[in-house]
């Protein structure tokens, strides 16, 4: 499991970051804040998620108190795992970047030939 989480995880995570800058057509400005809004909601959906779980609900349909232990338990690969996404983040921000100054270049030469 932990070597799909640092191999391909980062690769589709990127690859996704970078497919919805580019959808949502985000500017150079807001393009930085954009992904790190979206990864920080990932991350905080991954583990409130992954905390309700086993917190709450195994422990309900397990008829056992609330595993409040989660939170200690927890191994250290999960938060090297959330250190990577940001990482993956900060290149799929670069290559929304880097797209974008190559259509601009492009247009500008476009609309000098034009001239």
């Amino acid at each position: 499991m932990w070597i799909c989480v640092f191999t391909l995880m980062p690769i589709v995570s990127a690859l996704l970051m970078y497919w919805y800058l580019v959808k949502m057509r985000i500017s150079r400005q807001a393009s930085l804040t954009e992904a790190l809004i979206l990864v920080l909601a990932w991350i905080a959906l991954s583990f409130g998620l992954d905390a309700a779980a086993y917190i709450f609900i195994i422990p309900t349909l397990s008829h056992a108190a609330p595993n409040w232990t989660f939170f200690r338990d927890q191994s250290p690969w999960i938060w090297l795992s959330y250190a990577v996404l940001l990482v993956s983040t900060y290149i799929a921000h670069r290559l929304h970047l880097r797209k974008l100054i190559l259509c601009s270049k492009n247009s500008k030469e476009t609309r000098k030939g034009l001239l």
